[in-house]
């Protein structure tokens, strides 16, 4: 069987050999594992990417007070919660579009008997989004509340 691969060249006077669809195993198994490896260092990029963005948003700290100061050394506390104070917190868990609160653009007016006069006049309703470990600074009802729900680290 073999014989019948090979063809002499009548110009040369030797024979050759047809390579056989077998003989190209070698050259597929080196393209798999270039493909292998162009794969595993494809990933190895992405988990590097991946393990940046968690150190920045680890060590960034996301404003919802609405007020555009430079942010100063917080503490984080675990305890007593004051209304008055901005508390850093950082969360358990992902928590897309959570509603917490409505703006009030003016308040109650009661008279001197304490009759009310004119209602409040409410704004937008306050829609905030956390990811797990990414530090924010918030309002004491805020931070109260979302520890009393057990999604605050300490």
């Amino acid at each position: 069987m073999v014989e019948a691969a090979r063809q002499t060249n009548p110009a040369v006077g030797r024979s050759s050999t047809k390579p056989r669809p077998a003989d190209t195993a070698m050259k597929v198994q080196a393209a798999e594992a270039k493909r292998d490896a162009d794969k595993a260092q494809d990933a190895a990029d992405v988990a590097a990417v991946e393990l940046q963005a968690a150190r920045e948003r680890a060590t960034t700290v996301i404003d919802y007070t609405g007020q555009d100061r430079p942010l100063e050394k917080v503490e984080e506390a675990d305890t007593a919660y004051h209304d008055d104070e901005e508390y850093v917190i950082r969360v358990k868990y992902d928590l897309p579009e959570m509603t917490f609160g409505v703006e009030i653009v003016s308040p109650d007016i009661y008279d001197e008997s304490g009759n009310l006069v004119k209602p409040s006049v409410l704004g937008k309703i306050n829609t905030l989004s956390f990811a797990e470990g990414q530090r924010y600074r918030v309002s004491g009802p805020l931070a109260a509340w979302m520890d009393h729900q057990a999604l605050l680290y300490h």
